[in-house]
């Protein structure tokens, strides 16, 4: 999550994990123990106090649900968001604008929601008879796609689309390290040429990305 003091995400700002605080990342003990809980954005680092009734705009992705609020400790319930980005709150319904003062997010892995989703991967190479052909990718409506190894001989060259679900690529095959990641939810992505030739596996999973950009 980020949220800035002024529009079109600029100016003083927090950007951090809102189930792992002010933490590098999260973890599973981090979302367990942070899951639910208020936090007053005057307690959020040095820059805290700056941005109290100061927040114009924000964005929240992954796989959480967030509440902000009027009050300190989560009083006065303004809006909430998942997987969006909205550059500038001035004139949005509840008048948000330099009023917010506290938020709280919740774990929420968006698969109940989930309709489904595919993708096309394409090889690298000219298309000649030694090219393997090109991978379908299909994840059915509330699940969670689980870690597939490319083949030996398959060396990754473009994602063609992916529809309303998040692929992630990996430099092993058991997809640990990723390498980059295509996918938004509410919306068709275009991918490119990947110019990784060393992806070994990949998965796909429910949206996390902004489902849409104000």
């Amino acid at each position: 999550m980020g949220i800035w003091v002024d529009a079109q995400l600029r100016g003083d700002n927090w950007n951090g994990f809102p189930l792992g605080l002010l933490a590098d990342q999260e973890t599973d003990a981090s979302v367990t123990q942070h899951n639910h809980q208020c936090v007053n954005v005057k307690d959020l680092g040095p820059k805290g106090s700056s941005l109290v009734n100061s927040i114009s705009s924000f964005v929240v992705t992954g796989y959480c649900i967030c509440e902000f609020f009027d009050n300190e400790n989560c009083e006065g319930f303004l809006f909430d968001a998942q997987n969006r980005q909205d550059s500038n709150l001035n004139g949005r319904p509840g008048s948000p604008n330099d009023r917010i003062e506290s938020f709280r997010c919740r774990y929420d892995d968006g698969v109940a929601v989930f309709g489904g989703g595919s993708a096309g991967l394409d090889p690298r190479g000219n298309g000649g008879a030694t090219t393997p052909p090109g991978i379908s990718v299909t994840i059915p409506a509330n699940t969670i796609g689980s870690c597939v190894q490319l083949p030996l001989d398959f060396d990754l060259g473009t994602v063609n689309v992916v529809v309303d679900m998040t692929c992630e690529f990996y430099l092993d095959d058991q997809c640990v390290h990723e390498a980059f990641s295509y996918g938004h939810k509410g919306r068709t992505t275009a991918g490119g040429y990947t110019n990784w030739q060393d992806v070994l596996s990949y998965k796909c999973v429910p949206p996390y990305g902004p489902e849409y950009i104000n």
